[in-house]
């Protein structure tokens, strides 16, 4: 997922939800930018407001700053969020009034209660992943980058995984 920055009724998936939202997930940050005086309203890592509509089965990891009404999983609104989840260490939310804060390490151990493992899969060191996205387990890479020969390391540079010559992806390094 990408990241989003704006002024009102932002999602790490959506900004404004009036319908179902099932089988979800979002990783990007969002990001509320004041204007003027006024700070960003209803900012969510996968939903900015809930008007209506339910959130089943869904979580979200980005990280959600500058909002006068943030949440881990919805902004602002909340209502009818069952077996849905949001990782309080990488949102910097600690509590949310909808769905359940987990621990990075609760969402990558196993299947959240209310997943289903023919629609869900998970791996080592992966969070809940959609099976139609892969053929098999994906497999999950960490660590550091480093410039200058490991005296440094790199945030916010790309850097690409290769394999036997193929290129396999290229990500942004984080902080």
């Amino acid at each position: 997922t990408a990241n989003v920055r704006g002024n009102r009724n932002l999602g790490g998936l959506v900004g404004t939800s009036r319908g179902a939202i099932s089988n979800a997930y979002a990783m990007g940050s969002v990001t509320g930018v004041a204007s003027g005086s006024t700070l960003a309203q209803a900012v969510g890592a996968l939903v900015g407001i809930q008007s209506g509509g339910s959130i089943t089965s869904s979580y979200a990891i980005g990280y959600v700053a500058g909002a006068n009404d943030r949440g881990g999983l919805v902004g602002s609104n909340p209502s009818n969020v069952t077996n849905s989840y949001w990782d309080k260490e990488t949102t910097g939310v600690p509590s949310d009034a909808g769905g359940t804060a987990k621990t990075t390490a609760d969402l990558q151990g196993a299947l959240p209660t209310g997943f289903d493992s023919a629609i869900w899969g998970i791996g080592e060191n992966l969070y809940p992943y959609l099976k139609w996205q892969y053929s098999g387990t994906p497999v999950a890479v960490s660590g550091k980058a480093y410039s200058d020969a490991g005296s440094m390391v790199l945030a916010g540079a790309d850097v690409s995984a290769i394999s036997g010559g193929s290129l396999l992806g290229t990500a942004t390094a984080g902080a």
